[in-house]
């Protein structure tokens, strides 16, 4: 039997918040996530092209000039940026270290209402 299909929402929630943990959990150690501070990006390098958003902690959010060549994103994109994870990857990975790769019906069906509630309250 295949692995089950967990949605992007459900990922997305459980994660919220766990960003720093996640990365960190996943081989990616950033100097920094103080967001007004720039440092090296610990994908591409560089000195001082990589700083994470504000709202790092809940979303994952980052950006590195990459030397002429900016890239953004959320916190499963960094996963993609630093260890060239294609979505699915991605998805897995952070699904299995959160634990929520095998849930039952009634965990999902929680998670889905904390999605609801995340996605009110922005």
């Amino acid at each position: 039997m295949g692995k089950r299909f967990i949605p992007y929402d459900l990922i997305r929630t459980a994660a919220y918040g766990r960003w720093d943990y996640i990365h960190r959990a996943l081989g990616i150690n950033l100097s920094t996530t103080n967001h007004r501070k720039h440092t090296p990006c610990p994908a591409c390098g560089g000195r001082d092209r990589f700083r994470v958003q504000t709202d790092y902690a809940d979303l994952g959010r980052w950006f590195c000039g990459g030397g002429g060549d900016p890239q953004a994103g959320d916190g499963f994109s960094l996963l993609c940026h630093v260890h060239g994870w294609d979505t699915q990857q991605q998805f897995n990975a952070v699904a299995e270290l959160l634990g929520i790769a095998t849930l039952n019906r009634e965990d999902a069906a929680q998670l889905r209402a904390k999605a609801r509630q995340q996605q009110a309250a922005h």
